[in-house]
């Protein structure tokens, strides 16, 4: 069987023999190009019965990215994405990963502006159409 991201790997985990077991808990990302562009998402799935901290975590990062999405309009600044995200993990007693980002759409795949999950000094703002530095 061929997937994802099982358990600990963070993201964009390597497919090989492993078989998924009761209690796993995996995450599919899946990426398209669509005239000329480059763009990905991902969903995190159970594998049976998965324990109630792995539930809680999967909800929690729901949340996060919920979160972060009620907040974008023009005039929003990066960082104030990563400071919720970071935040709502905390308080749900997780952690975020500084390694990995967010990212834009564009005709390069995962480009700039990185978006990071975490509270930073990024000073990217938002802007109607495109991204801009103040």
């Amino acid at each position: 069987m061929h997937y994802n991201s099982v358990n600990e790997v963070i993201c964009h985990g390597i497919p090989d023999k492993y078989t998924l077991k009761d209690g796993d808990i995996v995450n599919l990302d899946i990426s398209c190009f669509y005239n000329g562009f480059h763009g990905d998402m991902n969903a995190t799935y159970c594998v049976g019965n998965v324990d109630d901290k792995g539930k809680l975590l999967i909800k929690t990062a729901r949340e996060c990215l919920e979160k972060a999405i009620a907040m974008v309009k023009p005039g929003i600044r990066y960082r104030d994405f990563g400071k919720v995200i970071e935040e709502h993990a905390k308080k749900n007693g997780f952690s975020v990963v500084r390694t990995f980002s967010g990212h834009g759409i564009n005709q390069l795949f995962h480009c700039a502006p990185n978006v990071p999950h975490y509270s930073s000094k990024y000073f990217i703002v938002l802007k109607l159409g495109r991204y801009i530095v103040p």
